[in-house]
């Protein structure tokens, strides 16, 4: 998908613009991701036990779900990579303003995660169940004025995973119980 604009569509499941099930790659290039909404998770896009997921270049904002990852929500990826990108404005009414992720691997660099909120967990990035080798790089990057209103990690909420984080702003993200 390159240079193209997906805004103000609706799902009453997952992935209010793009839902991707058992495929090799997801690769999304200089493109625009607005306005989008899931009744479920992913209000922008929602790759599940997909190969690799590339975004460079991008804005993902204003979308929203039902439930969790306002923006995208990565379930069994086996690499995520969000390259020179921003993803601000997403909403979730559970979990994860920002990116959702079980069980993937996600690489952020360059790219800025601001101004998400979720009403618990884990305002810009939720990962979860990082066993058997996944990990959450992040790069150059500036992640802030994210709000979980309940719960923790109004920037991160890391629950079973291993982080690498270098040269990357985290400030002024709220979290509802801890930080």
């Amino acid at each position: 998908i390159t240079g193209t604009t997906m805004s103000g569509n609706v799902s009453d499941d997952d992935g209010g613009a793009i839902s991707i099930v058992d495929s090799d790659a997801l690769i999304i290039t200089g493109s625009t991701f607005s306005g989008n909404s899931a009744g479920d998770d992913g209000g922008a896009l929602d790759p599940d036990s997909v190969g690799t997921v590339t975004i460079t270049q991008s804005t993902i904002s204003g979308n929203d779900a039902g439930d969790d990852a306002g923006a995208i929500d990565a379930d069994d990826v086996d690499d995520l990579t969000i390259d020179r990108s921003t993803i601000s404005g997403n909403t979730a009414y559970d979990e994860a303003g920002g990116i959702h992720s079980d069980y993937s691997n996600i690489t952020i660099v360059s790219s800025t995660l601001s101004g998400n909120s979720a009403a618990n967990y884990g305002d810009a990035i939720l990962f979860e169940y990082g066993e058997g080798g996944t990990d959450l790089t992040i790069s150059h990057s500036t992640i802030t004025a994210n709000t979980a209103e309940a719960g923790a990690g109004g920037g991160l909420y890391l629950d079973g995973a291993d982080a690498a984080i270098d040269h990357t702003i985290i400030a002024g993200n709220t979290g509802g119980d801890i930080g």
